[in-house]
């Protein structure tokens, strides 16, 4: 069976659209076993736990700041230890600045693992900029070291090419359920929510 190691600053029970992500693709993805490696940022959430299919470790004390700043180090350094265990066949980064960081601080050390890095983040340049200047070098290298880049947007694969991606870039839109959403209305409910809204069916 293959071996994944994810890195993503958080995951559940935080959630947000990466996270969700994460839980749709691991647990449709059975023959690959994942290690996910996240921030503890609580105190009361257990360290180690599997959820699905996926083996997670929570790095830190449970402080958020501190649990946030360390977790490059903190998270490189158990994945390079569970890898001379047992190989790991791909680091996947969610998101480019701490989980991106961890997966260059461990392709620095093992090159032979391939590196994919998804891109999601809806912060502006202007925020990412005021927050990596003073290391734009080694942030830059977050994208120009990866073996795959894949983003949910144009507007992602752009930063991408900016610092300095030359591959493709591969987007992949998140996605609906639409059976959540598909409500069944009558004509009569219909026409009253046009009305409302002052529509006419067309």
């Amino acid at each position: 069976m293959k071996r994944v190691a994810l890195f993503s600053i958080t995951y559940h029970p935080f959630i947000g659209g990466a996270e969700i992500a994460i839980k749709e693709f691991t647990d449709r993805i059975t023959d690959v076993e994942f290690d996910l490696f996240t921030a503890r940022l609580n105190v009361r959430l257990p360290q180690k736990e599997r959820i699905g299919n996926v083996n997670v470790y929570r790095l830190g004390s449970g402080r958020s700041f501190l649990d946030k700043l360390l977790f490059p180090w903190r998270a490189s350094r158990l994945a390079i230890q569970l890898h001379s265990q047992r190989s790991y066949d791909l680091i996947h980064a969610i998101m480019a600045t701490y989980a991106g960081w961890a997966a260059l601080k461990f392709k620095d050390k093992i090159p032979s693992v391939p590196y994919l890095l998804t891109l999601q983040s809806g912060d502006s340049d202007e925020f990412i900029k005021k927050r990596t200047w003073f290391w734009e070098r080694r942030y830059s290298e977050i994208y120009t070291k990866a073996d795959k880049i894949t983003a949910i947007s144009n507007w992602l694969k752009d930063r991408a090419q900016k610092y300095g991606y030359k591959k493709d870039v591969e987007i992949i839109p998140n996605g609906v359920d639409i059976e959540k959403f598909d409500i069944e209305i009558s004509k009569e409910e219909r026409d009253s929510i046009r009305g409302s809204w002052g529509a006419s069916e067309s």
